[in-house]
Parts: C-alpha cells; sequence; structure tokens
C-alpha cells in the first residue's frame, strides 16, 4: 500500500473487485462454451 500511496483498505477494495471481475469473466466463458458446445441427444 505504501508503494502506491493507498491505505490498506484500499488496496482490499481493489483486490475484491480484481478478483469479481476475474470470477465474472470465468463464469461468462464457461456459459458461452455451454452455449455453443451442442447438447448431447438423450436415447
Amino acid at each position: 500500500s505504501a508503494e502506491f500511496g493507498v491505505s490498506r483498505e484500499r488496496v482490499r477494495q481493489i483486490e475484491v473487485r480484481a478478483f469479481e471481475k476475474v470470477q465474472n469473466a470465468v463464469k461468462t466463458a464457461y456459459a458461452k462454451r455451454e452455449i455453443a458446445r451442442p447438447a448431447l441427444p438423450v436415447s
């Protein structure tokens, strides 16, 4: 935090937001992959 001149709390907030963005990107990519893949026929 000292390196960037912000408080530890602000660093924590930025980390939380970054982690949420990564999670959302992974979920979106997974959902798109599932949509693009045709369902297996049930016999």
